[in-house]
């Protein structure tokens, strides 16, 4: 098995550095870790919309990067860049601790014994509404992709473990359905209430 990160564009690690002081306060030691961030990820995003529609993540480019770092003393911070709207801007910086779990689940993943021999391009996958992140192993030989969440909501979804892409997408998609069921719900009680 072969797993490859892609090389984030320049443009991209460029608006990440001239983000980051701004980003932080201009708190140095921060704005430096961000702006060195040696591990970038495309990252795509899936509306509940497209869960329920069954669409999976289109192949276009990312127009986000996210670039994730960690001190010596294991603090992690992690930056995104978009182009969505233009040139690569920095949108985006979080100190959250829960950033690590992404992290460190992409420098362990070329030990991952559960998948197919083939080879892959790592990627993130945000799917919003439901608060879950991912890492997606794209095959680049039209395989199976594998889906590793690393951050959920739900217990429906075990952290760190593998799921075909037809499996993660079914229990998305059970989940986006009871998320919706739950909003409609409260939105009829907000109704009779008036």
């Amino acid at each position: 098995m072969r797993v490859d990160i892609p090389e984030a564009p320049a443009s991209f690690r460029q608006a990440l550095r001239e983000g980051a002081p701004v980003f932080t306060d201009h708190e140095r030691g921060m704005a430096e870790l961000l702006s060195s961030a040696t591990v970038g990820l495309p990252l795509f995003t899936a509306s509940l919309d497209d869960v329920k529609n069954g669409q999976k993540p289109k192949e276009e480019p990312s127009t986000t990067w996210r670039f994730m770092a960690r001190d010596p003393e294991g603090h992690g911070i992690f930056g995104e860049v978009s182009n969505l709207r233009g040139l690569p801007k920095l949108v985006r910086v979080s100190k959250d601790p829960r950033s690590l779990l992404v992290l460190n689940a992409t420098a362990d993943i070329n030990q991952r014994s559960e998948l197919p021999d083939d080879h892959y391009q790592l990627r993130l996958l945000r799917v919003s509404g439901v608060l879950v992140e991912a890492l997606w192993l794209h095959s680049t030989t039209g395989k199976t992709d594998w889906f590793f969440p690393v951050l959920s909501a739900s217990n429906e979804l075990r952290i760190n473990h593998a799921y075909s892409s037809d499996e993660f997408f079914a229990r998305l998609r059970d989940m986006s359905e009871r998320f919706r069921q739950f909003e409609k719900t409260r939105t009829d009680e907000h109704r009779t209430e008036a």
